[in-house]
């Protein structure tokens, strides 16, 4: 279950995982954060970070799954800059002696590096065959 908290930025709710998936801002309905906004309420001196949540627990599949944190000056132009997640790390989390265990919850959490350009995002890559029934929400907050 998904944390209700207020101070978030929602970048992308309820995606889903299919194979061979390529999901960035500038090629699905994934949201992006501008740093330089005046209305923005980020950069008070906290430190902030992705977070990516699963609805579902994973199944066991050839498919892999990578989650990066992504910035650009653009808009347009996103390179990653922190790859905080592969899909054996998550294996590891939600699987006991490679047999999966509990359910949905939060998987990765990624600090923002002070450096980062004027918009901070996420891309999933999905490879292989479907990684999970589930789906993937990602926000950026405190």
């Amino acid at each position: 279950m998904k944390p209700l908290i207020d101070a978030m930025h929602i970048l992308c709710e309820d995606l889903a995982l299919t194979a061979q998936e390529d999901a960035d801002p500038s090629s699905h309905d994934i949201d992006y954060l501008d740093l330089a906004d005046a209305d923005s309420e980020f950069g008070q001196g906290e430190p902030l970070y992705l977070y990516v949540w699963i609805s579902a627990v994973y199944g066991a599949s050839a498919g892999t799954l990578t989650v990066a944190l992504c910035d650009c000056a653009d808009a347009a132009t996103w390179v990653e800059l922190v790859i905080g997640l592969l899909a054996t790390d998550v294996n590891l989390i939600n699987c006991i002696d490679g047999k999966p265990q509990g359910g949905p919850g939060l998987i990765c959490k990624i600090a923002i590096p002070p450096q980062v350009k004027r918009y901070v995002s996420v891309h999933f890559l999905v490879a292989g065959a479907d990684v999970a029934t589930g789906t993937l929400t990602a926000a950026i907050g405190p």
